[in-house]
């Protein structure tokens, strides 16, 4: 509410209207009342903007003010945000309960912390830097959140520690209650935190005009370069994923970050360039990130990216040997690590005669892709089916039946030959 009402006083100062001349309809969303629930588990960042979006396409609403890091990366069709006005404090609070007071910095809190949160992205940044906390779901408004770490006086075991946007904080007049604000650089934003988005219909030409006068050209730059980088990674609530931009004069900076879910891996990358490719940095330091440390990436993600396949992908021709050299030397050639190790010929290789690397290899792998129906039998027999949870990629629907046959939970079909699936 008290965004709108910040957006509502600022498009009557710039029009000179009365202030009566905005109505404002509070409106919850799935998100605003699903407390018991991360956003990974219950549908992301839509949770937030579902409802006032379709009011919008239904006409009841002329437009939704929405906090910029809940909207997705992706306009629905017949929207668009029309203004993103000037940026609040993007950064994050520190908020401890009574019997914690005095402390000062996340990092000295004591083991066995109660942190409370339902964002990754704070998560994974808390846990690198006191890897002895304990997290547990906090969600709710901010008030709501507050008085939850209140009550940690009456009970042991409840949330003792969290984090808040600052902006909220500030815009609710709560600056006081803040134990300290993180630095950048230790609690790297949300992509867009701090910012809030204007949202309309396309096709109103009209009040796109009027709302034009609250957009701020920085923020927008901003903005643009931090959600490009987050689109390019996952762009959801299911990933770690942090970034802020800084603009000085023409120039801006952009720095990004995908972290695992504990924190203990981190993928940072800076850019510098001019605020008028604000787009191209923040596309080309995700792409930095997904080259050089693709084990953070989705898996979801993983399947057409090429960049995870040559660095990652380890194959192994376990054809018989004399099929193996022609296709081997073709794979190598186009970047691919290629081991090969044969496990049949015309019978399955006992056990005992297959190399005990393979069987490393076997069991480090986070998936597999089968050429034959043979292969999976022989892979089979060798023991990959004690990982039935794993993806498995079939070429050909006899061998993907042989898959489904084997155990293996989650098979993708694909037709042609090995080189089709790997070299296209």
């Amino acid at each position: 509410m008290a965004q709108s009402q910040e957006i509502a006083r600022s498009l009557c100062a710039a029009h000179g209207w009365s202030e009566s001349r905005i109505h404002i309809i509070p409106i919850d969303t799935k998100g605003d009342i699903l407390f018991d629930q991360a956003l990974s588990e219950v549908g992301g960042k839509g949770l937030f903007t579902h409802e006032l979006e379709n009011k919008l396409l239904s006409g009841d609403l002329d437009f939704a003010v929405h906090s910029l890091k809940d909207l997705p990366t992706q306009d629905p069709d017949g929207l668009c945000v029309a203004a993103i006005p000037p940026r609040e404090d993007a950064r994050d609070a520190l908020i401890l309960a009574p019997a914690l007071k005095g402390i000062k910095n996340l990092e000295d809190l004591p083991t066995q912390t109660k942190f409370g949160t339902a964002s990754l992205r704070r998560q994974a940044q808390s846990l690198r830097l006191n890897p002895n906390l304990d997290i547990g779901l906090l969600r709710g408004n901010v008030g709501t959140r507050i008085s939850r770490l209140t009550q940690s006086n009456e009970n042991s075991d409840a949330i003792a520690a969290t984090l808040l946007a600052m902006a909220g904080l500030k815009r609710l007049g709560l600056s006081e209650r803040v134990d300290k604000i993180m630095p950048i650089d230790q609690m790297l934003p949300a992509p867009g935190q701090g910012a809030l988005a204007v949202q309309t219909r396309k096709d109103d030409a009209e009040l796109i005009e009027l709302l034009k006068p609250l957009n701020c050209a920085i923020t927008q730059a901003q903005i643009t370069a931090e959600r490009e980088f987050m689109a390019r990674l996952d762009g959801s609530c299911k990933t770690p994923i942090a970034a802020y931009a800084d603009v000085t004069e023409d120039r801006l900076t952009l720095t990004g970050r995908l972290l695992s879910v504990d924190g203990q891996i981190c993928a940072e990358a800076e850019i510098t360039g001019s605020v008028n490719d604000a787009a191209a940095l923040g596309q080309r330091i995700a792409q930095d990130i997904r080259d050089n440390h693709p084990e953070l990436i989705p898996v979801s993600d993983k399947l057409g990216d090429r960049a995870y396949a040559l660095r990652c992908m380890h194959i192994l021709l376990t054809r018989p040997k004399d099929d193996i050299p022609a296709l081997k030397n073709k794979l190598i050639e186009q970047g691919f690590t290629v081991s090969a190790c044969p496990m049949l010929d015309i019978n399955i290789l006992p056990v005992e005669e297959v190399d005990s690397q393979t069987s490393q290899i076997l069991d480090a792998a986070q998936g597999y892709l089968f050429t034959s129906a043979n292969g999976v039998r022989a892979a089979s027999h060798h023991g990959l089916t004690k990982n039935p949870e794993r993806p498995v990629f079939a070429v050909g629907p006899a061998t993907a039946d042989v898959c489904k046959a084997a155990g293996f939970q989650t098979v993708s079909e694909a037709g042609g030959g090995m080189s089709g699936v790997l070299l296209r």
